[in-house]
């Protein structure tokens, strides 16, 4: 529920940005950004288990509006978020 940017986690870790994508993906074969926003479409996967509506849960994880949300649950997961739930 917090909002996490590449350019706070390179500062936390004590590189430049750049250097922290590079390692990032050198470890994790996948940007930072992408890991991200894995992270946020998980927590939402668990949300939608609850009574909250769809727009609560994309604003809780992150995501600027509804449809921003199921476009990338829906390109992440395969499906939308309704159709999850």
């Amino acid at each position: 529920d917090q909002t996490l940017r590449v350019p706070l986690l390179a500062k936390r870790a004590g590189v430049s940005v750049a250097q922290f994508e590079r390692q990032f993906k050198r470890v994790f074969q996948i940007s930072p950004q992408q890991h991200l926003i894995r992270l946020r479409i998980e927590r939402a996967m668990e949300l939608l288990r609850s009574e909250q509506t769809v727009a609560q849960i994309a604003q809780q994880c992150g995501f600027s509006d509804q449809s921003a949300f199921s476009r990338q649950f829906k390109a992440t997961v395969g499906m939308t978020p309704s159709d999850y739930r």
